[in-house]
């Protein structure tokens, strides 16, 4: 855990093999860098603290979890639609196509993936004001019922330029 002894909450954590790391107290003068973007930020770290006492409130998960799977379920729907070959991918609150009829077990196989469809499918959802990064995408806590359905209407847009491509 990243923190100091005087706090309540970690900042966070490295899962790490103990063998590998040796950890120092301030006592003994040693200091260790940990870098990233947002380390060290009080803004990021206020920030993290609130989000863990948003989580931490009852069927926060399952609430996610569902949205998740609801437009996941919505996704197959829009391919069959189009007749575009692709896969629906996440777990959770993520989401993402990959425009392939190979199976998808790891990296390699994203990869097999048309880059095309790929990139017209990312440019028009945001043209529908769906932001997705290209890897995945995140539903959260904010997103509504009536969010979820604005994104399913980008979805069939942007599935249907796919399939003029």
């Amino acid at each position: 855990m990243i923190g100091r002894e005087d706090q309540q909450e970690p900042l966070g954590s490295m899962p790490l093999r103990t063998k590998c790391v040796c950890f120092s107290y301030p006592q003994d003068g040693v200091a260790i860098g940990q870098m990233g973007t947002l380390n060290g930020n009080p803004i990021a770290a206020t920030a993290g603290l609130a989000t863990l006492k948003v989580l931490r409130q009852p069927r926060t998960y399952a609430r996610l979890h569902q949205l998740g799977q609801r437009l996941r379920g919505i996704l197959p729907a829009t391919l069959r639609e189009h007749r575009v070959a692709g896969q629906v991918l996440g777990e959770g609150p993520l989401y993402h196509v990959v425009f392939t009829t190979q199976p998808i077990h790891d990296h390699r196989d994203m990869l097999t993936g048309d880059a095309h469809k790929q990139q017209t499918f990312h440019r028009e959802l945001l043209n529908h004001g769906v932001l997705k990064p290209t890897s995945k995408g995140y539903i959260s806590l904010v997103h509504s019922d009536t969010d979820v359905a604005e994104t399913a209407k980008a979805f069939d847009a942007a599935m249907a330029q796919v399939a003029r491509s």
